[in-house]
């Protein structure tokens, strides 16, 4: 054999090597999902032509949120309760409708003043997710999988409670972590903190004139401390800032509560209080100290 072939043969080994690595270490992006979904989004529309908004969540005990909201001419405003099943029905649309092989998709067309839009994101109980992207192009499946994706979607806005918006008005979804911080008129300071750890286990820890004591807790605790402040209106503290911050002998609070979806509440006061503040001070006092005995 000549030396030529021999180096055309080693090179076409070296590619073939290459290219295999490549493929062994590259995600596959345009296989079919497994697992359940535990989160999934799904944001399309233009400026002038409207936008909609369709977020799923599976909660810390199985039930989940769905929320739907619109804008810039389209009157959506939901969020409420569905039964579980509808995640199992969605995972099948992903599959079915070929909305897997968006995996990955990111592109746009910078050129265009007002295109059309879309963003998916989805989370799946094994670890996996389906994410894409696009503004004025889109996947070469897109039709088949967004018109299955919209009847999904409106049949879950036409067939939800509309009582439920009016009797729970506060932010669905799951809690990530909450820190609340107070001084008694005593003049004893206290930090209480809920969060979920990155093993997906929660901790609880309560700080005392600088004290700490931090205690494993089941992380439908944090689910429960969500569910309280809907119920005590502790939502609707938010954004509350007031008092006069130079006073030696104020008595003060500041509570911070981030969810999963990014939502997050955040107030601060000395001296003076957001309203229906006792009874959520309360509430919330309550439920620590009963976490920590």
């Amino acid at each position: 054999m000549s030396v030529k072939k021999k180096i055309l043969i080693l090179l076409a080994v070296a590619v073939a090597v290459v290219i295999a690595l490549f493929l062994w270490r590259s995600p596959v992006t345009n296989t079919e999902m497994t697992g359940d979904i535990e989160k999934f989004r799904y944001d399309f529309g233009s400026y002038f032509g409207g936008y909609y908004s369709y977020e799923l969540e599976r909660r810390y005990d199985g039930t989940v949120a769905f929320e739907a909201s619109g804008g810039n001419g389209v009157e959506l405003n939901i969020y409420t309760y569905i039964d579980p099943a509808y995640l199992e029905e969605l995972a099948q649309i992903v599959n079915e409708s070929g909305i897997y092989t968006w995996n990955g998709f990111n592109k746009s067309d910078d050129g265009l003043m007002d295109g059309y839009g879309f963003t998916l994101e989805a989370s799946y109980s094994d670890g996996r997710t389906l994410t894409a992207d696009g503004y004025g192009k889109e996947p070469g499946s897109y039709n088949v999988g967004h018109q299955a994706l919209s009847d999904f979607f409106d049949k879950l806005c036409n067939s939800y409670d509309k009582s439920f918006t009016e009797n729970h008005p506060g932010i669905l979804g799951n809690a990530e972590y909450i820190i609340y911080r107070y001084k008694t008129p005593d003049g004893e300071e206290k930090e209480y903190s809920l969060m979920i750890s990155t093993d997906d286990t929660a901790s609880f820890t309560v700080e005392v004139d600088g004290r700490e004591k931090e205690t494993a807790v089941d992380k439908e605790a944090v689910q429960k401390l969500g569910d309280l402040i809907d119920e005590k209106e502790i939502y609707k503290w938010d954004g509350f800032e007031e008092g006069d911050y130079t006073a030696e002998d104020g008595v003060g609070f500041s509570i911070m509560v981030h969810y999963t979806n990014d939502k997050m509440i955040w107030a601060d006061g000395y001296g003076s209080y957001p309203e229906s503040y006792e009874k959520g001070h309360q509430a919330l006092v309550e439920f620590f100290e009963f976490l920590g005995e």
